[in-house]
């Protein structure tokens, strides 16, 4: 999770004023972040078809490859000056709907690998969460350091060369039961039923209970 968090971060840093150099506006960055979330909660309803027909692991690997490509290309094409506005809209939302499917497939893991043990979850959950804030920390400060020495190149291919080497690292060390790497076995967050609708209205449930429930809703406020 630390490894594949370093590089979203590291670019995620670089970005937005690259974007700004390169077409002069900061709104421009928004506007991308805009578009990303709509199109990650469509990758979230492909990730239960994607993991029933080729099973988890395999579809989280097809996917994160599939985001090195976009990443390297989003990196590259606007390092070089070489991306268009309408080319950057289109390269964002390709890549945050396949992110969509990644880190649905991603949450799924931890739960199948732990047998839906909710007690070990939380434990790799509080793991998690540690090494990620702890990379979130130094990162933002790492980043700033290296474009001002060395530009934004060196930042922007840290996304597809560290994301690379966690796709390595699960495809040699991840092993699944195979009786449960399948999704009839082991179900991804969210409804049965994989129909936009279905989406909606399971977040407009979840939604409700939180309102409903008032430590949920301060937590949510403050």
């Amino acid at each position: 999770a630390a490894i594949q968090r370093w590089p979203v971060l590291r670019s995620g840093a670089a970005l937005p004023p690259l974007i700004t150099k390169v077409f002069g506006a900061v709104s421009v960055a928004a506007h991308m972040g805009m578009v990303a979330s709509l199109t990650e909660i469509v990758g979230t309803l492909i990730a239960p078809v994607a993991a029933k027909k080729l099973g988890i692991k395999k579809a989280y690997l097809w996917s994160a490859g599939l985001r090195v490509v976009t990443g390297g290309l989003i990196a590259g094409l606007l390092a070089a000056n070489l991306l268009t506005l309408p080319g950057l809209i289109a390269l964002f939302a390709l890549d945050s709907l396949i992110l969509g499917v990644t880190y649905t497939l991603e949450k799924s893991i931890p739960a199948i690998m732990v047998n839906q043990d909710q007690a070990k979850l939380e434990k790799v959950k509080a793991a998690r969460q540690t090494a990620v804030e702890m990379v979130a920390t130094v990162i933002p400060i790492d980043t700033g350091a290296l474009v001002a020495a060395a530009g934004f190149v060196p930042a922007l291919l840290a996304f597809p060369l560290a994301m690379a080497s966690a796709m390595a690292l699960i495809a040699v060390t991840l092993r699944l039961p195979s009786k449960i790497a399948k999704l009839g076995a082991a179900p991804l967050p969210g409804p049965k039923d994989a129909s936009m609708l279905a989406h909606f209205r399971h977040l407009g449930h979840g939604a409700g209970i939180i309102v409903r429930t008032p430590t949920l809703l301060l937590s949510l406020l403050t």
